[in-house]
């Protein structure tokens, strides 16, 4: 149900869009060493480190108000960052010290990749 939608009394849409780019993100990027950000009971975080084929990722989940939070995503200096799930429309870019300060909606989920990675 939850790819294809059901019909009916219980009826539910379909989430293959997202499905499908989590996937991918899962699949391709999601490689090297993770670090949690678990410092918030309400807004929590991690990164992958990335691997030679790929840049790092970030990822945050709030299950109350919007936040942000501030992350470290490598030597990636300059870089910039676009949530995949296209939940934030802005885009984020990575300091001279490797962090980047990501946001995240009220109540939702953002995982973050870089704009080369897919052509954006």
């Amino acid at each position: 149900g939850d790819y294809y939608g059901i019909e009916g009394q219980f009826a539910q849409e379909s989430f293959q869009g997202v499905l499908d780019r989590l996937l991918w993100v899962r699949k391709d990027l999601a490689y090297g060493e993770e670090t949690d950000y678990f410092d918030d009971p309400n807004c929590i975080g991690w990164t992958r480190s990335g691997s030679e084929e790929s840049a790092p990722i970030a990822c945050l989940i709030s299950n109350n108000q919007a936040a942000t939070k501030v992350m470290e995503i490598g030597s990636s200096a300059g870089l910039t960052y676009y949530d995949v799930l296209e939940n934030c429309s802005e885009t984020v870019q990575v300091q001279e010290d490797g962090t980047a300060e990501f946001p995240v909606a009220e109540r939702s989920v953002s995982v973050w990749v870089a704009q080369d990675k897919e052509g954006q």
